[in-house]
């Protein structure tokens, strides 16, 4: 049986420990109508969620995100207190209206400029009972689990993480010895918005005469082997300097973040689970390895990428040119494929020509399906605070917004990010719909872990000495796995 936590001591101590993990740490990014918004399977569905209560007017506490000025992330994910022009904050709207009316609340949303998990913290040491949920990224979320600020899933009733609104693929990586102190659902709207994804630029596949990249996709033949082969033959000399340079064209343009996109793609994580759900070090086997080898010859490959460090030095001292070199070629019909976070498509208001969205390749037709990478420090979660006194409350109102939201606000959400910029919507939505089934976080991007900037470094440099590299460090990522573990150990278990 789950101990309960050792609450003021345990935190100052732990906080001690974990605090590192919320360091900066260098960013890789850098539904149309067909009869219905409701997106597939939920149709029969329609009223599913806890029974009505009258809870007289009683405020539901939830500290998040304040609305950021960054176009990726417009919104607040729970205050919308008036119908708007814009789609996806008047469907956040008509989603509070259901949950006001059925259950006699109000929402009280509290917005922090900072990761919510700092002003949790600041609570919960105070042992205050200021706020029912906190929507924190996931690296704040974990700081939380780790401290015992969080509630188990298990013992908050009316919630079914089984449901189709609950994010399977998140919940199920962040989950501890089969407890989750943290909950993704639809809810939590940055987490789609944090998914990455390949665009193709519709102009250059056409004068190339691709084939079809939707129905690669749909026939499972969207691979690895399959995204190089299309990248060959579009590089090209284009501004009339005759030397190859960032002005000219490519096949892929991006910078040395992407490669996080594509080891998910290829089913590789830093950290994966044994079967006791215990996570460990995955970082060291041959395929981890070997699929990172490749990468880095292939985004080496001059005939083939722009790579945004092949021109800004590395450590990068520009960052804004390591995202406009490969974000202009792409805007400029100078790059074929471009990777993007689902949110920053909405950057791309000054691009003329048509594109499309794709998942990240398989890395071959064996793996059974895409997966999509989702930032760590972007992408929000739902953590009940351990001071709460409403968990009949808080379970309800956070099951039926689940639900509200996966088919309420998530088909505006597409609409948003589609916005008459790609000439085949149907396609595009299919696509979307993929990605986000597709879900996953590594917990080994956290800012605890050296991976993420070791196998950046080694892109930077075009050096494939990945087995070495990451065999050196090997000891230190594995002790600082451990202290996440023992944490949770000492708090829950």
């Amino acid at each position: 049986m789950k101990k309960q936590p050792k609450r003021f001591l345990a935190a100052v101590l732990l906080l001690a420990v974990t605090v590192g993990m919320l360091a900066c740490r260098e960013s890789g990014d850098d539904p149309v109508e067909s009869g219905s918004d409701t997106p597939a399977g939920t149709e029969q569905q329609v009223g599913t969620g806890p029974e009505a209560v009258d809870f007289k007017g009683a405020a539901f506490r939830v500290l998040c995100y304040d609305p950021s000025e960054n176009a990726q992330f417009p919104y607040s994910e729970i205050e919308s207190e008036e119908p708007s022009s814009n789609l996806l904050i008047d469907a956040i709207y008509l989603r509070n209206s259901v949950i006001k009316e059925k259950y006699n609340i109000v929402f009280q949303a509290v917005h922090s400029t900072r990761n919510p998990w700092e002003e949790a913290q600041r609570s919960y040491q105070s042992q205050s009972d200021d706020y029912d949920v906190v929507m924190p990224n996931i690296n704040g979320a974990m700081l939380m689990a780790q401290n015992g600020m969080a509630v188990s899933a298990d013992e908050i009733p009316h919630i079914n993480i089984e449901n189709d609104w609950w994010m399977q693929g998140i919940n199920e990586d962040t989950s501890f010895k089969g407890k989750n102190f943290f909950l993704a659902s639809y809810t939590n709207i940055r987490v789609l918005d944090a998914a990455l994804c390949l665009l193709f630029n519709q102009k250059i596949a056409d004068e190339m005469k691709l084939p079809d990249l939707y129905q690669l996709v749909d026939q499972d033949d969207w691979t690895m082997a399959r995204f190089m082969e299309l990248c060959r033959g579009v590089t090209g000399e284009v501004n009339g300097d005759q030397v190859m340079d960032e002005k000219d064209r490519y096949g892929f343009v991006t910078n040395n973040g992407c490669w996080g996109g594509f080891m998910m793609g290829f089913g590789e994580q830093i950290i994966s689970k044994d079967r006791s759900d215990i996570p460990s070090l995955a970082i060291t086997g041959q395929s981890f390895v070997d699929k990172t080898e490749e990468l880095i010859s292939f985004l080496n490959d001059a005939t083939l990428c722009l790579l945004a460090e092949r021109y800004t030095g590395y450590p990068v001292k520009d960052h804004t040119l390591r995202g406009s070199i490969p974000g202009d070629a792409f805007v400029q019909d100078r790059g074929l494929f471009f990777p993007a976070s689902m949110g920053g498509i909405r950057t791309l208001t000054n691009m003329e020509s048509d594109f499309g969205i794709l998942p990240y390749p398989k890395y071959d037709d064996t793996q059974e399906q895409y997966s999509a990478f989702v930032h760590t420090s972007h992408a929000s979660v739902s953590c009940v605070m351990i001071t709460s006194q409403q968990l009949d409350m808080i379970g309800r109102l956070m099951e039926d917004m689940a639900y509200e939201s996966y088919t309420q606000i998530t088909p505006k959400l597409q609409k948003t990010l589609m916005q008459d910029r790609i000439t085949r919507d149907e396609d595009s939505k299919r696509m979307i719909d993929i990605i986000y089934d597709g879900m996953h976080i590594d917990l080994g991007f956290s800012a605890t872990f050296t991976v993420d900037n070791d196998v950046r470094t080694l892109i930077a440099q075009g050096n494939t000495a990945v087995s070495s590299t990451l065999a050196g460090n090997e000891a230190a990522n594995g002790s600082k796995l451990q202290q996440m573990i023992d944490a949770f150990d000492k708090v829950y278990y």
